[in-house]
C-alpha cells in the first residue's frame, strides 16, 4: 500500500477522483504500488502484457479481501503511451524522482 497525493488541478474526471476515494481534506488517496515492475525489449513478446495481468489479479483479490481498488505504476517518460495502453490513467509526474504516476481501478 501507498499513499499519493492528488492535487485539485490534476486534470482527471470527477468519476475517476470520487472512485480513487480522495481524502478531501488532504487529498491523499491509499492504493497499491505496482513497484520494480518494468518492461524488457528483451523478454519473450507478450510477457509484460501477462505479468501485468497476474499482478492485477493478484491485487484484485487482495481488493476483495481488504479493500482499496486503486493500483499505481510509477514509470519513466517512453513507458506511459504502454501503460495507458492497459488502461492506466496518467495523474501526474513526479518531479523529484522524475517519474510519471499513473493509476488504474480495480472492479
Amino acid at each position: 500500500m501507498k499513499c499519493m497525493g492528488v492535487p485539485d488541478d490534476v486534470p482527471i474526471s470527477r468519476n475517476l477522483r470520487r472512485k480513487m476515494n480522495i481524502n478531501d481534506e488532504t487529498g491523499i488517496a491509499q492504493m497499491y504500488l505496482l513497484g520494480q515492475f518494468a518492461r524488457s525489449d528483451d523478454s519473450e513478446l507478450g510477457t509484460d502484457f501477462r505479468l501485468l495481468n497476474d499482478a492485477l489479479d493478484i491485487i484484485h483479490g487482495a481488493y476483495i479481501a481488504v479493500g482499496c481498488r486503486v493500483v499505481r505504476v510509477d514509470c519513466a517518460d517512453d513507458l506511459v503511451p504502454y501503460y495507458e495502453s492497459h488502461g492506466f490513467t496518467f495523474i501526474n509526474k513526479n518531479e523529484d524522482e522524475n517519474l510519471n504516476r499513473l493509476v488504474e481501478l480495480i472492479d
